[in-house]
C-alpha cells in the first residue's frame, strides 16, 4: 500500500496478522501504486526519481522485511 504519514508518500507493507506495517521505501520522492508481479518475487511500483513518472521493479528477497 501507498501511505503519506509525514506528507511524502511511500510504500508500505502491512502484516494482516499483527496489522504492523513496514515501510519499503523512504526517499523524498512520490512512490505510489504498489502491485506484486505474479509470480510474487518483484513489487512493482510508480515513482517520480526520475523527475517525472516511471515504474520501479524491486526483488523482494533484497528488501524483505521481518513481518
Amino acid at each position: 500500500m501507498s501511505l503519506s504519514k509525514d506528507g511524502q508518500p511511500e510504500i508500505y507493507i502491512m502484516d494482516v496478522g499483527s496489522r504492523s506495517l513496514e515501510r519499503i521505501t523512504n526517499n523524498n520522492s512520490i512512490d505510489t501504486e504498489p502491485a506484486w508481479s505474479p509470480d510474487g518475487q518483484s513489487l512493482l511500483f510508480t515513482s517520480d526519481r526520475s523527475g517525472g513518472p516511471s515504474f520501479i521493479n524491486i526483488q523482494w528477497a533484497a528488501v524483505k522485511p521481518s513481518v
